[in-house]
């Protein structure tokens, strides 16, 4: 099993010997990539955590629904569900602090001197993309997806065995949700690529009293939400 302490221990070491032989200067490229070796074995570990949560807070909820459904009723259940649930979403929330971490390594890695041959290497991806030259690594790896298998064309399984996709895309999925900046981009994207959809999309925001409201495209008020009226 993994020891995540351990493997963060190891990064710290590296990060403070980095810090103390550069001062603000780029360190040669093997050590970023060093780093992100043991950086992308943290990930794994998060995600091997996460899943297993996911797993047993399904196995809970199916199977509580199997003994509603006869008349028995198992306080318990309710527990493990809520201890699963409450794992999952804090890993999840945690992996999506790590893409912080991956696109900044990443990123400098590349400053670094690293090739874009390297990264393929490092992601086990085969093939090329069209990509200018100086597009950041971080963005290959969040657009191609470019360490899941096949790339991930058609659906994305946290299951996979893709820590640097899964924690680039966790972290811009928690900015789109949780930032103004973020959902304003989601907004402004799908507004470019779905313009007819948006043209008649909705949204729903909080009122002056904290009720949940739908207003249409133009921001008028349509109502509250069912289950928001008191």
């Amino acid at each position: 099993m993994l020891n995540i302490l351990d493997h963060t221990m190891k990064i710290a070491e590296h990060c403070d010997d980095l810090i103390k032989q550069t001062q603000g200067r780029l360190c040669p490229k093997q050590d970023y990539l060093r780093i992100l070796v043991l950086h992308r074995a943290i990930i794994r570990g998060m995600l091997s955590t996460y899943n297993q949560a996911v797993e047993e807070w399904r196995y809970y909820e199916r199977h509580k629904k199997l003994m509603e459904k006869q008349g028995v009723f198992f306080p318990l259940v309710d527990v493990y569900i809520q201890n699963n649930s409450s794992l999952a979403r804090s890993v999840q929330k945690s992996i999506a602090q790590m893409g912080v971490y991956t696109e900044a390594l990443l990123d400098t890695w590349q400053q670094a001197g690293a090739t874009r041959e390297e990264l393929y290497n490092l992601c086990g991806f085969k093939g090329s993309i069209d990509a200018p030259p100086e597009t950041r690594f971080s963005k290959l790896v969040f657009v191609h997806n470019l360490d899941y298998p096949d790339n991930g064309d058609d659906f994305i399984d946290m299951r996979t065995d893709a820590p640097l996709t899964h924690a680039v895309k966790e972290l811009w999925l928690d900015r789109m949700i949780n930032t103004e900046a973020g959902r304003q981009a989601a907004h402004n994207a799908m507004e470019a690529v779905f313009p007819d959809i948006m043209e008649n999309a909705m949204t729903v925001r909080e009122n002056e009293d904290g009720v949940k409201c739908l207003y249409d495209h133009n921001g008028e008020l349509i109502g509250p939400l069912e289950g928001e009226l008191t």
